[in-house]
């Protein structure tokens, strides 16, 4: 059996720190050493140790930590959770959070109303204007030039975001079982959007002879989704101590896509040419798509022995070890392409010959990464609280966790440029030509990462006052982390530079570089180092309230004054109800 319950333990990974689940105040000013109820009810086994009911909303300021309540200042979310025994099925406990935040928001634009190089026009999401300026450019009193500009700008945020977490714990005697799933869905949506007409007009004359327009797009997209389910086992009494296993399952679905878009038109007209006007436009369209698929499954085990019992399991005296390991697999496609073309028309009006002219510039760059990719995931955790008397309680702890994750795709680039030029003066067709140059890669591509990262949490809590219903916290986290990639890619096939000219009397030219290329590995490694320190403060004015308080002197202003207002505004409150 023992040797049974070392093997289990080698082969084991701290999940914990990947999951996104809220943490309590005091857990975070205590290092992530120590746990408050809050970190016992998001447990599918320690749930059934948290006495009473607890309803936690957006006072509990759980969703980033980081709310400032005094100050307005907040993530737009509304949070509820609750839990309790329940009532209607004996040795049942249930917990849930519900969270959810729809919004729009607008952020800060200006317009340039007569583009001379100064904002005059602010405002929030959207604002458009209509410009139009008369001008006396001879100096004899008459308007003759019309200046019109129209524009729009608009940019907003918008996320739809929704994340729901049920926890059921059930006491069967002997061993507790437990069951939680949690589901996240997060979709965001960035648009800033730029758009402009200008038009010069002779007033004399009533022509249009200058058009220019501009449009400037940009989206960045991220749809995510993620659950997890979890079904845990914990044995009362295994030789004195708690003998627990996890088995957890994770589906993800990521996706990003970043799409920019500018184009540029300039016209001009004259009068007297009829036939035709000048003008260029300049378009650039740039799209980068990521997406990733996968699941993932997860076991786990530890064992818990109680040194000095407590009223709440919270404030207990104990040791524990254990880990975790997580294998998965998920597919990859990384897909980048950019689209430049340039296009320039120029007529003089003279019968000159071989002056007027029309050239096209196109170029498109693409490169896709399409495969798998597998993750594998292990680590280990020793953790001490000890409670050295009724007012200080102590936590210490050790986390290793090793991940590595290995992408194995095929990597394909394509290149070309497509050049025209074609003189309008002249009815022959041997100076006109099409010039096309391309060439396309194909290679296998694998990519490594190794990551080594220790952590030793440490937390310090002291309870003052004679009553014992204040708390002072100081915790530090010290993190050794070591990153390691590997990329090569080894060439499949490959296409060589090739240039085909094709001229306006049919004639064809084609080039052909040397074909040339390179498989390539690289390695690139960090290593670091950091230690933070956090700190925080607990009350219980009553049985039925307990407030937190963390990270309250100093703020991103730097204001530590504690007779100025702005002090006060920036401190970061949890507040939660107990029955």
């Amino acid at each position: 059996m023992k040797k049974i319950f070392l093997l289990i333990i080698i082969f084991c990974f701290i999940m914990s720190l990947l999951n996104s689940e809220p943490t309590s105040f005091r857990n975070q000013a205590l290092g992530n050493v120590i746990d408050d109820d809050l970190d016992l009810v998001y447990d599918p086994i320690d749930l059934k140790f948290v006495s009473g009911s607890r309803l936690y909303t957006n006072l509990s300021n759980l969703v980033s930590s980081n709310e400032e309540f005094l100050a307005n200042n907040s993530s737009n979310t509304f949070l509820i959770g609750y839990s309790t025994k329940n009532p209607l099925v004996e040795n049942l406990w249930t917990a849930f959070f519900i969270e959810f935040q729809k919004t729009k928001v607008a952020n800060s634009i200006a317009i340039d109303s007569d583009l001379n190089g100064l904002n005059d026009l602010f405002g929030n999401g959207f604002l458009s204007d209509e410009f139009t300026g008369y001008y006396d450019i001879t100096g004899d009193g008459i308007y003759d030039l019309l200046q019109q500009i129209s524009q729009d700008r608009s940019n907003y945020d918008k996320v739809n975001q929704w994340e729901l977490a049920l926890n059921n714990t059930f006491d069967m005697e002997k061993f507790i079982v437990g069951f939680k799933a949690h589901y996240n869905s997060n979709s965001t949506n960035l648009n800033n959007d730029y758009n402009m007409n200008y038009i010069e007009n002779n007033i004399e004359d009533n022509f249009d002879y200058l058009h220019i327009s501009e449009l400037d797009e940009y989206e960045n997209s991220v749809d995510n989704s993620d659950l997890e389910l979890m079904a845990s086992i914990m044995l009362l009494d295994f030789r004195g101590s708690e003998l627990r296993g996890d088995l957890e399952f994770r589906n993800i679905d990521h996706s990003n896509n970043i799409l920019t878009n500018y184009y540029s038109e300039e016209d001009d007209y004259d009068i007297d040419i009829t036939i035709l006007e000048d003008y260029n436009i300049t378009d650039n369209i740039n799209n980068n798509c990521t997406e990733r698929k996968g699941n993932e499954i997860a076991l786990g085990t530890s064992i818990r022995r109680t040194i000095v019992k407590a009223e709440a399991r919270k404030n207990e005296g104990y040791w524990k070890i254990g880990g975790e390991i997580s294998v998965g697999s998920s597919d990859y496609t990384e897909l980048d392409e950019t689209i430049d073309s340039y296009t320039e028309n120029y007529f003089d009006g003279l019968d000159t010959l071989f002056t007027d002219y029309r050239e096209i510039d196109t170029e498109t760059t693409s490169t896709e990464d399409s495969g798998s990719q597998t993750n594998t995931n292990l680590g280990f955790m020793a953790k001490l609280n000890y409670p050295f008397s009724e007012k200080v309680y102590f936590g210490i702890g050790v986390h290793y966790q090793y991940q590595s994750l290995s992408r194995k795709t095929d990597f394909t680039e394509n290149f070309e440029n497509s050049y025209e030029y074609e003189i309008l003066d002249e009815e022959t067709t041997f100076a006109d030509y099409i010039t096309t140059e391309s060439y396309s890669i194909e290679s296998d591509r694998t990519i490594e990462q190794y990551t080594s990262i220790f952590v030793v949490p440490v937390g310090l809590e002291y309870k003052f006052t004679t009553n014992q219903k204040w708390d002072i916290r100081f915790g530090s986290i010290f993190r050794s982390i070591c990153h390691t990639i590997n990329d090569a890619r080894e060439i499949k096939t490959a296409t060589p530079t090739t240039t085909e000219t094709i001229y306006g009397d049919g004639t064809v030219e084609i080039e052909i570089e040397d074909n040339t290329y390179n498989s390539t590995s690289e390695q690139t490694q960090t290593t670091s180092s950091l230690t933070d320190y956090y700190y925080g403060l607990g009350f219980r004015p009553t049985q039925n309230l307990q407030i937190d308080l963390l990270g309250f002197l100093g703020s991103s202003s730097g204001e530590t004054d504690l007779f100025s207002a702005d002090f006060y505004k920036q401190l970061r409150l949890s507040f939660t109800i107990l029955f």
